[in-house]
């Protein structure tokens, strides 16, 4: 049981899987061989003064009770201590440590690093178990281990007044339960570098300092969820995701006892609607995270961030960030739904903001005036009141959408390209977009805008940037002259923003590519009931008239497209002229609305809800993924949602007007004037290219021919 030996070196496996060693005694001992007591589960003391190398697994899986003499060791192997039962650890300055060197040490309580260490990959790595999903927690006896992992609590639905309409009872994962380690204080010295995942599962670690030039790797600490204080003020770079953690679905029991997902629940009109999944945290739960001394620097050839992708996000307690002025960038999701965060210092030498970095926090003013790009949903749902822009600058994809309060944005006419919704649901009432050379998809959808001034710069529009905003016209006024002086005003309704977007009769419309027109937007709030499409529009975009007054509409006889929701909620309309010999495509596109789970058009039940019984599929162009819900909504309502249907008035000779989508928007069919076809439309061309009689020579013979073919 006992083994005493002056040997100076132990080889590989020398031990292994020896079960009945209880204590080795080997002070002349400076290398200890891979495997070298691997399996030996009785092991619990070992004694080996003169100790600078252990090899990888060397006292894996054993029962150590404490690690041997750490003070001469230079270098220790992957997994050389994984699974022990050490309840503390001292690493002595300059050791290289090897990967999950110390992992799975489940009765860990201590770890102190020396200086200029190197942790590897996931070296004090310990699990979290996540496999007590919720089933059926009612009915569960005492006895079934699942009962533990997750917490009920209640969820109150609110109405807009803040009035609890209905209760419900919640669960959330019991981080503690799935919990293995016992570490709670971890010391670091000065220029350590921690290897990614290196404390990752830590859950119940609390105490945690770090020394000067600490390199904090990728996940390190992950899932360290009962960490309420940290100084980073000394530490040279965090890594991506280094401080944040799981975000868990919260569940919940419908009426019959199956387990759903929860859903963040509220009521409008008295109707119920959901908006995201509900989902609870395991990140660290500090309040600060001063960053004076962090800075990208180069290592084996590749950039370390400062502050990596990630590196904060899911801590909702996190209210004050201190970035140090060598940061250029924010990199992706690093604070994202830091719920509390009211506090950061973005300075002037920051010049990229990455996508979702801020989604979801409380920040409420941002002087962004030296950065060139905000990334997609990088201010999402925040708290926003004000902010800078650059001149010039670029915002992706949502980058301020749903900021309600969003009311003040100094420079925004000089931003240059405008991502898709990036301005969507803001509280912004006008704008002047005179550097701006794109708008992209529903820009400014549902935001306060009453008024917009185009520049000349504008190339470019994607679907109605304007959608949902209260805009009377985008006709524009401009000085009348006489003599060279003032005079007064008048209206433009007619006019060229750039050479490929102009207003016609105070629409919005641009040139495609292919030729031809495209209606891009028709002013929501106008009070005019109806309206012609301007001859040579070849598509109408998506929700171009979306909540107009319009009555009734005649369409273009090139109109070859109709974009998703062209029409949604045009209540009073009720009449649709078709000029065009062949029907127009009805564009859709994925709706994701539709987790409110209220206009499924399959027949029967799924979760308790009703279909709308259109179809035995969940959709009627149903595809391969049940998860996909698509329902056609280009005038007035959803397809199987239609309170009133319209009357059309198609060409007597027109095709494809007789198919099952047009058959539910319209109940009502009248036959129009014959729409010219192709082959007429071609000779009507080919006589507008002829001279006029007059002047008709020899030369034009061959033009002539042609026609008269």
């Amino acid at each position: 049981g006992v083994v005493t030996t002056d040997a100076a070196y132990i080889a590989t496996s020398a031990f292994a899987g020896n079960r009945t060693i209880t204590k080795v005694v080997a002070n002349n001992v400076t290398s200890v061989g891979p495997y070298a007591f691997a399996g030996c589960m009785g092991l619990k003391t070992v004694q080996m003064d003169s100790l600078k190398e252990v090899g990888d697994f060397a006292f894996a899986d054993t029962g150590l009770t404490a690690i041997p003499n750490t003070e001469n060791l230079e270098k220790i192997g992957k997994y050389a201590f994984a699974n022990t039962q050490a309840t503390s650890v001292t690493v002595a300055d300059n050791t290289q440590v090897g990967d999950y060197a110390f992992a799975i040490n489940t009765k860990l309580k201590t770890v102190v690093i020396g200086n200029n260490v190197t942790l590897g990959e996931a070296a004090f790595y310990c699990p979290i178990e996540t496999e007590g999903l919720l089933y059926n927690v009612e009915n569960e006896s005492e006895e079934d281990d699942d009962l533990d992992a997750y917490q009920p609590y209640t969820y109150e639905a609110k109405d807009e007044a803040g009035n609890v309409v209905k209760s419900y009872t919640y669960y959330k994962f019991n981080y503690l339960y799935g919990t293995y380690s016992s570490l709670l204080s971890v010391t670091v010295g000065n220029n350590v570098t921690l290897g990614q995942y290196s404390f990752w599962g830590n859950a119940k670690l609390t105490n945690l300092t770090f020394g000067e030039g600490t390199v904090i790797g990728d996940s390190a600490f992950y899932n360290a969820t009962a960490l309420a204080q940290v100084d980073l003020s000394k530490v040279k770079s965090v890594g991506a995701q280094a401080f944040s953690g799981w975000a868990l679905n919260d569940y919940w029991l419908d009426e019959k006892g199956n387990v759903n997902y929860a859903l963040d629940r509220h009521y409008v009109d008295g109707q119920e609607m959901y908006s995201r999944y509900v989902y609870s945290e395991m990140a660290p739960c500090f309040e600060e995270a001063i960053m004076t001394s962090v800075e990208a620097f180069e290592k084996d050839g590749k950039t370390v961030p400062a502050i990596g992708e990630g590196a904060f996000a899911y801590n909702e307690q996190l209210k004050k960030v201190v970035i140090g002025g060598s940061v250029t960038e924010i990199k992706n999701d690093t604070f994202t739904a830091c719920l509390a965060l009211s506090d950061v210092n973005l300075h002037d030498n920051i010049v990229k903001i990455g996508d979702y970095a801020f989604y979801n926090t409380l920040i409420e003013e941002a002087d962004l005036t030296s950065v060139d790009y905000v990334g997609e949903y990088a201010f999402s749902r925040t708290a926003l009141k004000e902010v800078g822009l650059k001149a010039g600058s670029e915002m992706a994809e949502g980058a301020f959408a749903y900021c309600e309060d969003l009311a003040t944005i100094e420079n925004l006419g000089e931003v240059s390209i405008i991502g898709v919704g990036a301005f969507r649901n803001t509280a912004i009432t006008q704008v002047t977009l005179t550097g701006t050379t794109y708008l992209g998809d529903f820009a400014f959808g549902y935001s306060k805008l009453t008024s917009v001034t185009f520049g000349d710069k504008l190339v470019e529009v994607g679907e109605n940037p304007f959608f949902g905003c209260a805009i009377e016209t985008y006709a524009k006024t401009k000085n009348v002259e006489f003599g060279g002086e003032v005079i007064g005003e008048e209206t433009a309704f007619d006019y060229d923003i750039s050479a490929t977007v102009k207003v016609i009769g105070g629409v919005l419309y641009q040139i495609v590519p292919n030729g031809g027109l495209e209606l891009v937007s028709y002013p929501m709030a106008s009070k005019a009931t109806s309206y012609v499409v301007e001859d040579g529009t070849i598509r109408i975009s998506a929700r171009a008239f979306a909540g107009s007054a319009l009555r009734d509409v005649t369409l273009s006889a090139q109109l070859k497209a109709i974009g998703d929701k062209a029409f949604y909620e045009c209540k009073d309309l009720s009449v649709v002229i078709f000029k065009g010999y062949t029907a127009p495509a009805l564009e859709e596109e994925y709706d994701t609305s539709i987790i409110s789970l209220e206009y499924m058009a399959m027949t029967g039940n799924l979760l308790g809800y009703e279909g709308l019984g259109i179809s035995p599929f969940y959709m009627w162009n149903a595809t391969s993924s049940p998860n996909n819900y698509y329902f056609g909504a280009n005038f007035v309502n959803y397809i199987g949602k239609l309170e009133n249907k319209l009357t059309m008035v198609k060409p007597a000779n027109g095709k494809n007007y007789d198919t099952f989508i047009f058959s539910q928007y319209f109940n009502t069919v009248v036959a129009g004037n014959n729409a010219t076809i192709a082959v007429t439309d071609n000779v009507i061309a080919l006589i507008a290219q002829l001279p006029a009689a007059a002047s008709v020579r020899l030369t034009d013979e061959e033009k002539i021919s042609e026609a008269r073919k």
